[in-house]
């Protein structure tokens, strides 16, 4: 059966959790193969999606996990749905993408067939170790402080996260701090929706990620025992040698799309 992957993923651009930039070219020829390998192996259409406001939000664009979960995907995922009626919606999801990704599907459990994640986990302080564990807790909420007193998070600024909206990275910033995945403004459980995930799950862990290292995975995958989870390592090896980052795996992912095609295609 023919698969549409409704892909959660941002694809290192500049704005993402980090900073690093994928050029426009690069990411033409990143999207070109995976729709490539996604047509060969899995028979599957892909649609890629980006985040609200992309690539600059302005002060007062109060966007944040509640709309992403509650207004955006439900309202994309419905048009694909509706281009390719009768096919099953297979999400794929990077960082942020893949943890709101997650609570999309527990929260509507008979839309999703399946996801797959990369370089995902739980943006909780208590899942790093050492240094960075206190380090990261005290910058998130310096980084919700200054949000909250500007109404913009300057990322592009500051060096961190490029330029989101203030609600956005008050969101993030609260999971960092309680580990709980809650929205401003939302009367909906999250954490429920993890709970109730019931798909196949597969975390692509990749080498070198700082950003979601074992234990931030560890965390999230906790929260959706009812998945049936898979977990596979993305290496340099695997990537001809390329240095691997939370980000650069998008520059050095021959034949990641390929694997994932294949996964689906197995379930």
């Amino acid at each position: 059966a023919q698969a549409v992957f409704a892909l959660r993923e941002q694809l290192a651009r500049a704005g993402d959790l980090g900073g690093e930039r994928l050029e426009q070219p690069r990411r033409e020829r990143l999207e070109r193969s995976v729709r490539v390998d996604l047509s060969e192996r899995a028979r599957a259409h892909a649609a890629f999606l980006e985040w609200r406001n992309v690539p600059a939000p302005r002060r007062g664009d109060e966007h944040g996990y509640m709309d992403i979960v509650e207004t955006d995907l439900p309202r994309i995922i419905a048009e694909v749905a509706n281009q390719f009626p009768g096919q099953s919606i297979w999400l794929v999801g990077h960082s942020l993408g893949g943890q709101l990704a997650l609570v999309f599907a527990g929260l509507n459990p008979k839309i999703i067939a399946g996801i797959a994640v990369i370089a995902t986990g739980s943006a909780w302080y208590g899942g790093f170790t050492g240094k960075r564990r206190v380090r990261n807790l005290f910058l998130s909420q310096l980084v919700a402080l200054i949000s909250l007193s500007t109404g913009l998070w300057r990322g592009d600024v500051l060096g961190f996260g490029g330029k989101q909206s203030s609600v956005l990275m008050r969101d993030w910033a609260r999971q960092v701090k309680t580990g709980q995945y809650t929205a401003h403004g939302s009367k909906v459980d999250y954490e429920y929706g993890l709970a109730q995930v019931v798909t196949q799950v597969l975390l692509v862990e990749v080498e070198g990620d700082t950003l979601a290292p074992p234990g931030c995975v560890d965390h999230l995958v906790s929260k959706i025992p009812r998945a049936t989870v898979e977990r596979w390592n993305y290496t340099r090896a695997m990537a001809a040698s390329h240095r691997l980052t939370h980000f650069s795996w998008a520059r050095h992912s021959p034949g990641l799309a390929e694997q994932v095609a294949a996964w689906v295609v197995s379930k």
